[in-house]
């Protein structure tokens, strides 16, 4: 008996196959999916589609960043392969593979291990117990029984649109189809009897036999002077968004651009600003951050380093280019430096992935703690977060090493800034730019400075043309006289004269809309008589009014019941009734409770009606009483103010008529203290002059 193992190697064509059915059954019918698969189980079947047949997996080579984050992943988090392969982006299978792959990369450094000695690679005769993520092989060309079997399966499985379901579908379709037309003809038989049956639905138009959103007109003659509505406006929503009205988030976005817009107009320099930000393409263009080593070198050390090794890296030359240059090797002239070509920055001499496998080796073979022991020297590494850190390579720091002088001749100098081989020599011609300005003289410089000014030219003129082009539009600046005519207060007579032009133009554009008859002023026919235009129409149209005239059984029903009423009242006055005063009482006493039931009825209503508009006004009636309060308050003091404004009139009043008397009061006495004061200094003057007189007899006498 021939024994079967699912599993093993996995072919093109049980590929093609799992891909079909996946499309068309879905990731979810694994068992039935298996059914067409016999040499497959349904978990190998799933297993195959996650680690190698879905679209999203990406099978690229592995870069540097993947691995740093895969064995920093591995070191938060070992063995749980799951939670890490989302994060890589990677599956988990082709997660434990790249890990174990590093670590024996890290390990191969040590000289007692061999990779051909690896225990996880298959020997001749063992089973790949995860074949589901390995390649598909090739089909042979001779399949065997089994294969062609289940190739044919599965085509006819794929090609099956008559199936169970496919007919019960079909059958469904068939039965509506028939019940629709029996309806329908059940429909139309019953019109013909002239049975119509209605609708079970209401709210449907029928629109066979009614018109939609169909207005009649009433008969006869009416007024048209009220209607001043277009004919042209629809009268109902036309659209399901008119139905519905506008939506919420369409009108916040309305109202956000016209707030926006109204700002805008408000802070309108402002706005500017932030538009030339936003129209800004260096702005808008999101840069990368760059991880550049700190400049260790100066820039004139590259540059004459540079210089000295172009002749080396490019010897060849036409014979013509190299007549023109100067032969520096004529005199031998060597730059004995330190410093090497510092064009790039050098690679890094630790790789962070080796460091990082170096490391999970060393713990995967330390020993347990129980033990004792030695920890496993481990590279530092660092743990401040999921991702690993970046290391950023330096350019190396040659300037701090003492270089050697940098030009050295065979004449000995005293000074060690000296070049050349006799101080103070001849300047060379430096078309190169090798040499340094020494003694040059005017006329090189001059053409030195021409040469720079055509290379700047040049560059200025092979620029690109320009991508973008700005316009600022600067609003006018107010002149005063607008100012002043906008802070002027309008004259009430233009205001009026104003509202009455416009009072005009609408009267105006209302009478537009009026008919033709009105606008014209012509006279209207006066209220007419409805017998003789229905008579008038009869006789007009001679039958063809929609008006439908009377028929003859009609009129004698019409001309009996006047003769009866006729009758009542002939009877009425000749024969008066006899009913007594007690009879008439009874009548007018139930007319009167009639009555009184009516009024209470209508009593019980108008109090209803108060108790919901005294509960609608409750708040707007409490509210008045407050603010009725206030203003009662307020025109108290308003009264209040008028009487000390009529007081402080009146003192004002007599303090004007008073005050002028009084001052004319303080005048004269002025005038009279002046005058006395004018008396009295002519008697101390007086005064003065005798005592002067009587000093001078009393000096006379004294020296006598």
């Amino acid at each position: 008996m021939k024994m079967m193992i699912k599993g093993g190697v996995w072919k093109n064509s049980e590929d093609e196959i799992l891909k079909a059915l996946v499309m068309k059954y879905g990731k979810n019918e694994w068992s039935r999916i298996s059914s067409l698969l016999t040499r497959k189980s349904s978990k190998q079947l799933k297993a195959r589609w996650l680690e190698w047949l879905d679209p999203s997996i990406k099978k690229t080579e592995w870069t540097r960043e993947e691995d740093e984050k895969l064995l920093h992943l591995a070191k938060l988090m070992p063995s749980q392969w799951r939670t890490i392969a989302p994060a890589v982006g990677r599956t988990t299978t082709q997660c434990l593979e790249r890990y174990e792959r590093l670590v024996d990369v890290a390990c191969a450094r040590d000289c007692n291990y061999d990779v051909g000695d690896d225990p996880r690679k298959l020997q001749p005769g063992e089973i790949d117990s995860n074949a589901e993520s390995r390649p598909a092989r090739p089909d042979s060309i001779d399949m065997d029984e089994d294969e062609i079997e289940m190739i044919s399966q599965a085509r006819a499985r794929l090609a099956n649109t008559r199936g169970k379901k496919a007919k019960r579908k079909a059958r469904e379709k068939q039965l509506d189809e028939a019940r629709l037309l029996s309806e329908l003809q059940k429909r139309r038989e019953l019109k013909a009897a002239g049975i119509d049956r209605k609708r079970k639905r209401n709210g449907i138009v029928d629109y066979n036999d009614e018109i939609p959103f169909e207005k009649k007109p009433p008969l006869g003659f009416y007024n048209v002077a009220d209607e001043i509505q277009q004919v042209e406006h629809a009268k109902f929503p036309t659209t399901v968004d008119e139905i519905q009205g506008e939506k919420r988030c369409y009108k916040e976005a309305r109202l956000r651009r016209q707030d926006a817009a109204r700002n805008s107009i408000l802070h309108r320099p402002s706005a500017m600003l932030q538009l030339n930000k936003l129209n800004d393409p260096e702005a808008v263009r999101k840069r990368p951050k760059l991880n550049l080593p700190a400049p260790q070198i100066p820039d004139h050390e590259l540059e004459h380093i540079a210089k000295f090794r172009l002749p080396e890296e490019f010897p060849g030359g036409s014979v013509a280019t190299r007549a023109l240059l100067v032969d520096y090797a004529q005199t031998p002239h060597q730059v004995e430096t330190s410093l090497r070509t510092p064009l790039r920055t050098p690679a890094s001499k630790h790789n962070a992935i080796m460091m990082e496998a170096e490391n999970q080796a060393r713990s995967r073979l330390s020993q347990t703690p129980l033990l004792g022991g030695e920890n496993p020297v481990l590279h530092p590494s660092d743990f401040s977060g999921v991702t690993p850190k970046k290391i950023e390579n330096q350019t190396p720091n040659f300037s701090g090493v003492a270089a050697l002088t940098s030009r050295v001749g065979f004449t000995p100098s005293r000074d060690a800034a000296s070049f050349g081989m006799t101080p103070k020599g001849t300047p060379i011609r430096d078309d190169l730019h090798i040499n340094d300005d020494m003694d040059m003289s005017p006329k090189f410089v001059l053409q030195r400075h021409a040469d720079l000014r055509s290379n700047l030219r040049s560059g200025l003129t092979s620029l690109p043309q320009p991508k973008y082009e700005y316009q600022i539009m600067v609003q006018p600046i107010p002149e005063d006289n607008e100012e002043l005519e906008e802070k002027m207060e309008e004259d009430m007579s233009d205001m009026i004269a104003r509202d009455k032009a416009g009072d005009e133009a609408k009267l105006q554009d209302l009478q537009k809309k009026w008919s033709e008859v009105l606008q014209r002023g012509l006279p209207r026919p006066s209220a007419a008589s409805l017998q003789l235009l229905k008579n008038s129409l009869l006789t007009a149209d001679k039958g063809k009014s929609s008006v439908v005239p009377p028929t003859v059984i009609e009129q004698a029903d019409m001309m009996v019941r006047k003769e009866l009423l006729s009758f009542l009242e002939h009877d009425n006055l000749k024969y008066p009734s006899g009913e007594n005063v007690q009879e008439k009482m009874t009548a007018l006493q139930d007319e009167f409770e009639i009555v009184r039931r009516r009024m209470d009825d209508e009593t019980k209503k108008a109090q209803k009606f108060e108790q919901k508009i005294k509960v609608l006004t409750s708040g707007y009636q409490h509210r008045g009483r407050n603010l009725w309060s206030q203003i009662e308050a307020t025109l108290k003091l308003v009264d209040d103010a008028e009487i000390e404004l009529k007081c402080f009139q009146d003192l004002r009043n007599r303090e004007k008529l008073s005050a002028s008397r009084r001052v004319n009061t303080l005048w004269k006495e002025v005038q009279k203290q002046k005058e006395l004061e004018q008396i009295l200094q002519k008697r101390y003057g007086y005064v003065l002059l005798a005592q002067a007189g009587a000093q001078e007899e009393y000096a006379a006498k004294k020296c006598n």
